[in-house]
């Protein structure tokens, strides 16, 4: 009898009215538990930012863990110029403005954020805030990384320090390229330009 309420104990039979064991279901191991979805969203998006390119899984991994997913309504604004820096973006649908307005009203564009773009990664070290208003002309959802934590993974992994400075030299030849913009070419090849590169990504 003994034997035999060991074995039914072991199969998870309920014998003479007695629970059995919680310990003897079958519980899937957490290395086996998928991915969640937000977690996969945000690893796909990182893995085609040009800022990311090169890094290995496991750093991808550890940027996964201070990022979270956020979505922005056309007109809706993710900082404004001077405003505190607590992190970066990367578009992953939609499109984003970055720009300055002057103390009359006039706006200059500075540049025009796409799918997989990162913005916002050359204000990290900036004690000053922003540089600039960032607003959704379309909706738009993006993977933001957070500052403080991020700050912290530079100093631990330095691959992920020379993307930045990568990033930055990017950054610089879009102000470079704008001031050409403005300075060397005249209004109608402006123009032209900014048709060509709407139809692009049309």
């Amino acid at each position: 009898v003994a034997a035999r309420g060991r074995l039914a104990e072991f199969c998870g039979v309920n014998i003479g009215g007695t629970a059995p064991p919680t310990h003897c279901a079958m519980q899937p191991r957490k290395s086996e538990c998928p991915m969640p979805l937000h977690r996969s969203t945000i690893l796909r998006t990182l893995r085609r930012c040009p800022l990311f390119t090169g890094i290995s899984v496991e750093d991808l991994e550890a940027v996964v863990e201070l990022s979270e997913l956020k979505s922005a309504a056309p007109g809706e604004y993710l900082f404004r110029e001077g405003g505190t820096v607590r992190g970066f973006y990367i578009v992953r649908r939609g499109a984003i403005k970055v720009h300055r307005v002057n103390w009359i009203g006039r706006e200059q564009l500075i540049h025009l954020y796409r799918p997989f773009e990162s913005l916002a990664d050359e204000s990290l070290v900036s004690e000053l805030g922003h540089h600039a208003d960032a607003c959704a002309i379309e909706p738009t959802e993006l993977v933001m990384v957070r500052r403080p934590g991020f700050m912290t993974l530079l100093q631990e992994r330095p691959e992920l320090t020379m993307c930045l400075l990568r990033s930055t030299h990017r950054h610089l030849c879009q102000l470079i390229n704008l001031l050409d913009d403005l300075t060397l070419k005249d209004v109608k090849t402006r123009i032209a330009e900014w048709l060509e590169i709407g139809r692009a990504h049309v």
